[in-house]
């Protein structure tokens, strides 16, 4: 049944009353406020693109990732700017969204009805991907219901929505154009030719409307479908992440039972054409989520679970379910339901059982916000400027001024925090220059007359890959294009070279190639004075490309042996063997990075070795193309080494002459403050800077000490000037922050200097008994005046 007689005649004021308080709370809920801003990951990207839009960068050749020209929207965070475009996005979404849900739920009824909204008041309007998509595939399905009757000029409205979530994110843009040539199809069918033509040429010239009001040019379309292609299909390759067995079983149930209902439904639907249009536009709705759930199968899992309720709950309109075998098909999807909120509950503990309270809090929320209460506009500025005071690179920006930068890794918010002329390559982030064509633009921009003049750079990995993978053609341009300045807080500045570059000189010279197979040794001794370059080139057969399709790739895995017998292992997903990577010397840190390309590097490959697991190994074929080049050698980051304590004590202004510790000095942090952890006993030795006559900074114990079975009995905390024979004790204090909640979090200190030449030296000592088991004590922001 599609529609059922409108009941606005017979409701009472009561029933109004209900509806409009119904919809305000749905609305309430439905809407998001913005995300404080941060320096991690998913902060740095979410920020960079709201830049990206405002700037006007164009999508597909100048930024390159899963988002579209309004990502931002979808990304919420604030970065200094956009604010009343992010709230307002969010209002307009929260109304419109919950307006289609209304729209839906009244054409539905008995506990269709109820259990449609129960979905989308408790769970259906959290989640934004899944949000958007559950709104597209209504919007779509609605289409297709359409197509066999006469035009209706709201369906243009539907369309415009399609379109405006379609330049959100890429894979919008494919369910939704799949929707319309559904839609389109159904039209076909019937031998109606022009009115065929009609809903995917209306979605078409709105998208290129939109697209132009976005400020992109038409003729970057094609770059961007190709690379929006590449970067969601290297996806499934490299951002594969395992769920527990458990969780995968659940899901895979749900899987069953639901595609076990939309067969019953197509085969007991009165018009197969139809219901056929239907069906196929409720598989690509799952298909979607079930792919961006499962892959990297983490909390991104509650996406398909929302698809399936989506379903469940909304069926008869949604896929024009009938009366046949009524209860059948209730018995599969209430089956899948219930099984649906036990995963949700086991993926998410919690969420199901914690949603009333949370979307309480959510409703207070948004109507304090409403009322000026809370969350406004200053609050958020006030947590950008602390995250701007945590990484003020002083020295950088000095250095820069208004000159061009990129950030290599993945915390691009370093840039917009300190106000650089922040000109990134186009993928900007490197963990998604996954394939060989990615990695190729990147490479290409660093190559041209557009490479930045400046480069703040992180070696920054993530899922266990081999830290070279990640960006690997941008990162041996870069230690040859490019001379190593200074490090400050933990970014390593470069500056390109002046004059011309010609890259082609530099491209990895061909040694070897050959012909391997899994668990095989491939001996690399005699190429251990070179520095070496590798491809590689596994492929999966009949079997493997269906479980590729269908579900994510198996995971092969890459051991390496050094030349002194230590041996590491790192995933190796396919699209990035095949792009290649510098190989040896073996990179696992920055310091590693940096010996690399310009001092003695301590770890060279002497053999690798490929390994998939004995369950896997029948998706994939056995052979292997292995193919080594030699890199041309660097001296770009040689002066690293005259300032590498000044690197590593980059949390200080001035750096230490000497230092020991218990264990090797690491960083952590402290209220948000980079600290240099000095674990009991240890000292550290200061010369005095000439004319100095303060010394100030900061100390104290990190969280695990004394939190979350931390057991520190505390640690005694001296600093003391001297001569070479008089001792002038400047500041000393014992801290013991499991019993006083006043030691913890991070304490200050400012002392005057005793005249004269002499050194300060910063000492910890263990605490009652001389146990220093948790004493992770750390020191920061150490500075002579």
């Amino acid at each position: 049944m599609d529609t059922v007689p409108p009941l606005s005649s017979k409701a009472t004021p009561l029933d109004w009353t209900f509806r409009i308080l119904g919809f305000l709370t749905m609305s309430l809920i439905a809407f998001a406020l913005p995300q404080f801003p941060s320096v991690e990951l998913d902060a740095s990207w979410r920020m960079a693109l709201g830049k990206f839009f405002t700037e006007g960068r164009q999508f597909g050749t100048e930024v390159v990732f899963t988002y579209g020209p309004l990502g931002w929207a979808m990304g919420k965070t604030y970065w200094g700017g956009q604010w009343g475009a992010l709230i307002g996005w969010h209002v307009v979404q929260a109304v419109v969204f919950t307006a289609i849900v209304f729209w839906y739920a009244y054409r539905l009824t008995g506990y269709a009805r109820i259990f449609c909204f129960l979905f989308f008041f408790l769970f259906g309007l959290s989640y934004q991907d899944a949000m958007h998509q559950s709104i597209m595939a209504m919007i779509g399905t609605e289409l297709i219901r359409r197509s066999q009757a006469p035009w209706r000029w709201s369906s243009s409205a539907l369309i415009g929505l399609l379109v405006i979530l379609a330049l959100v994110k890429f894979t919008n843009l494919l369910f939704g154009f799949f929707l319309v040539l559904l839609a389109g199809a159904l039209e076909l069918w019937q031998v109606r030719r022009y009115p065929a033509l009609r809903v995917p040429a209306l979605f078409l010239g709105l998208f290129l409307a939109g697209w132009t009001l976005c400020g992109q040019h038409l003729a970057n379309l094609p770059a961007y479908f190709h690379s929006s292609w590449e970067i969601s299909q290297g996806y499934q390759d490299a951002m594969g992440y395992s769920c527990p067995p458990a969780q995968l079983y659940l899901g895979l149930s749900v899987v069953a039972l639901i595609l076990a209902y939309l067969a019953v439904n197509f085969a007991t639907s009165p018009d197969f054409v139809r219901g056929g249009a239907l069906t196929l536009a409720a598989l690509a709705h799952l298909y979607l989520n079930w792919k961006h759930g499962f892959i990297r199968a983490d909390g991104h899992q509650i996406g398909f679970y929302f698809a399936v309720l989506t379903i469940a709950t909304t069926s008869p309109l949604l896929l024009a379910d009938g009366p046949r075998l009524r209860t059948l098909k209730a018995v599969l999807l209430g089956a899948a339901s219930l099984i649906t909120l036990v995963s949700l509950e086991t993926v998410l503990p919690g969420l199901v059982r914690g949603i009333l309270a949370a979307n309480q809090d959510k409703v207070n929320l948004h109507i304090a916000f409403a009322r000026g209460q809370t969350h406004q506009r200053n609050l958020y500025q006030d947590r950008l400027t602390a995250e701007r005071d945590t990484v003020d690179l002083k020295k950088t920006k000095a250095i820069v001024g208004n000159a061009t930068v990129d950030v290599l890794g993945y915390e691009q918010a370093i840039a917009i925090y300190n106000g650089l002329n922040y000109q990134p390559r186009p993928v900007f982030q490197g963990y998604s220059a996954y394939t060989p064509y990615l990695s190729r633009l990147n490479h290409d921009y660093y190559a041209s007359d557009r490479a930045p003049e400046f480069v703040l750079f992180k070696l920054q990995t993530i899922d266990g890959r081999l830290a070279t993978m990640d960006d690997p053609h941008a990162l041996r341009l870069l230690i040859q294009r490019y001379t190593y300045l200074f490090s400050e807080q933990g970014y390593a500045l470069w500056q390109r070279k002046p004059g011309a570059f010609d890259a082609a000189v530099l491209e990895p010279k061909p040694i070897r190639q050959a012909t391997h197979r899994f668990e095989e040794t491939i001996d690399l001794t005699d190429l251990a004075d070179r520095n070496i370059w590798v491809e590689i080139d596994y492929r999966f057969n009949l079997l493997g490309k269906l479980r590729r399709f269908l579900f994510r790739p198996p995971l092969v895995h890459l051991h390496i042996v050094d030349d002194k017998g230590v041996e590491s292992v790192h995933r190796l997903p396919q699209p990035i063997g095949r792009a290649g990577f510098m190989l040896s010397p073996v990179v696992n840190d920055m310091l590693d990075f940096m010996r690399a390309a310009g001092g003695v590097p301590p770890r060279r490959a002497a053999s690798i070795r490929l390994v998939i697991a004995p369950q896997d190994a029948d998706c994939l074929r056995d052979e292997i193309k292995v193919s080594f080049f030699s890199l041309p050698p660097s001296d770009a980051g040689k002066e690293y080494f005259k300032n590498a304590d000044k690197a590593k004590f980059h949390m200080f202004v001035d750096t230490p002459i000497s230092y020991e510790a218990l264990n090797a000095p690491n960083e952590d942090a402290i209220d948000k403050h980079r600290v240099m952890i000095m674990h009991a006993p240890s000292q550290m030795v200061f010369e005095v800077p000439a004319g100095a006559t303060t010394v100030s900074g900061g100390y104290g114990f990190v969280p695990g000490a004394y939190l979350n079975g931390g057991r520190t009995n505390g640690a005694h905390f001296t600093i003391y000037w001297s001569d070479g024979g008089e001792r002038v004790v400047l500041h000393e204090r014992y801290l013991n922050p499991v019993t006083k909640l006043d030691d913890r979090g991070l304490a200050r200190f400012t002392a005057r200097l005793p005249k004269g030449k002499g050194h300060v030296t910063f000492r910890i000592d263990p605490g009652e008994f001389g146990e220093y088991a948790f004493d992770w004590t750390g020191w920061t922001g150490i500075e002579f005046k």
